[in-house]
């Protein structure tokens, strides 16, 4: 378990603060492009029925562009400096942790 707490550390230390609040407010606007339903849907109301798609897809591909340039290298060091973490994570989750 320490060699689990240690890579915990190791992701976390790359973050500064301000990183860490860029990357979940780019995440956010992902989510909240999609995170609609019939009655409120943000996209439909500003651009009308037939342009739906093509927004929220041309929107997609614009933030995840954005998304990579951002954090891209971060996220890298992150697979680097704890491989295989998030697999363990899960198996500690499902009380399978060795």
């Amino acid at each position: 378990m320490t060699d689990f707490n240690a890579d915990m550390e190791k992701i976390l230390g790359i973050y500064r603060c301000d990183q860490l609040i860029s990357l979940f407010e780019d995440f956010y606007e992902i989510i909240t492009l999609y995170n609609v339903d019939q009655c409120n849907d943000w996209v439909r109301d500003r651009v009308g029925d037939g342009d739906v798609r093509s927004v929220r897809l041309a929107r997609t591909a614009y933030l995840l562009s954005r998304l990579a340039h951002g954090h891209a290298d971060l996220l890298k060091r992150v697979k680097r400096a704890a491989p295989g973490f998030w697999q363990r994570a899960e198996k500690l989750k499902d009380g399978k942790y060795e």
